[in-house]
């Protein structure tokens, strides 16, 4: 096992600002920081989603929000996982940087019971900012942010490397997932740009994910990933399946068309096969038809490993 965290250690992206990874001390009641370089457990698989939540911070009718999108994401991560319980990855956008709004998230028992969280407040509080959650269970060696140059709505890509195997012994499959939000509206090259450097920093990962609001509004947004030997998961998996995140709900509806503005990209899997993605759905961003959304972005979950999603 200390030869699995040697290996790791000596795999840290560089260049870039270091992100504390916390954990909940259910003792002292606090979070503290999680120590670097867990060591591996077998795993058959794991659960990535990614969602915008659109906006969630301070006050209360959006803390009342954050507490039912919580929720949505537990229930869903317990109807997939009620055979295998897999750990997940949970990776959210437009969440607020405000303290108020994280401590919220910080506060509720499921996150507390069941996850790390890892986020890099900057020095002024950001409203669509990112955070990841990632599941107790998985092995984390490190965390980074990388703050894009010139973006006029400061947007970011938070990174969190992880180690998995199937069975002790083995080399591990080094993960590498950045959680990210690119430029709104009609920025196409900036996104571009974005989208390319956060590919850059995936490089030496076994399995690199990108997933997040890619805000994929035009055409051009969906023939760069290919460009930069980037799979979507959702195209390799779905094939011309309509997989629409957007464009559902709210004031835009009847003024733009429903869009793919979500997505998981992958890597070419370099190491253990096992990991590899084998489904992948979209999830609708409220309980149940009638409900109230959420958020105006639906969210995709995605299976990595040999279970079935429900």
């Amino acid at each position: 096992m200390a030869s699995i965290i040697t290996y790791i250690s000596s795999w840290i992206a560089s260049a870039n600002q270091t992100t504390p990874v916390e954990e909940y001390d259910r003792h002292g009641k606090v979070w503290r920081p999680h120590p670097p370089d867990t060591p591996a457990v077998p795993l058959d698989g794991f659960v990535l989603i990614t969602w915008n939540i659109d906006g969630v911070g301070a006050g209360k009718a959006s803390e009342e929000r954050l507490a039912d999108c919580l929720r949505l994401l537990k229930d869903s991560l317990d109807d997939i996982g009620r055979d295998a319980r897999l750990p997940a990855v949970i990776c959210l956008q437009g969440m607020s940087s405000e303290v108020t709004a994280l401590e919220k998230l910080k506060a509720d028992e499921w996150v507390q019971r069941d996850f790390l969280v890892i986020t890099h407040r900057p020095p002024t509080p950001l409203r669509y900012d990112v955070v990841t959650l990632v599941s107790n269970r998985l092995a984390i060696s490190s965390a980074f942010v990388y703050d894009f140059p010139r973006s006029g709505m400061e947007r970011r890509a938070l990174f969190v490397n992880l180690a998995m195997i199937t069975d002790t012994g083995r080399r591990p499959t080094r993960v590498r997932v950045a959680n990210t939000h690119l430029e709104s509206l009609n920025a196409v090259e900036q996104r571009r740009v974005q989208l390319a450097s956060t590919a850059r920093l995936l490089a030496g990962a076994d399995l690199g994910i990108i997933c997040g609001d890619l805000n994929a509004n035009n055409a051009r947004d969906h023939e760069y990933p290919a460009s930069l030997d980037l799979l979507d998961v959702w195209t390799m998996l779905r094939g011309g399946d309509v997989g629409n995140t957007w464009g559902h709900q709210g004031d835009f509806v009847g003024v733009f068309d429903p869009a793919r503005l979500d997505k998981v990209l992958i890597t070419r899997v370099r190491a253990d096969e096992s990991f590899k993605p084998t489904q992948v759905d979209v999830r609708e961003g409220r309980a149940a038809e009638g409900d109230s959304w959420l958020s105006d972005h639906h969210f995709l979950v995605t299976l990595f490993g040999s279970h079935d999603l429900v």
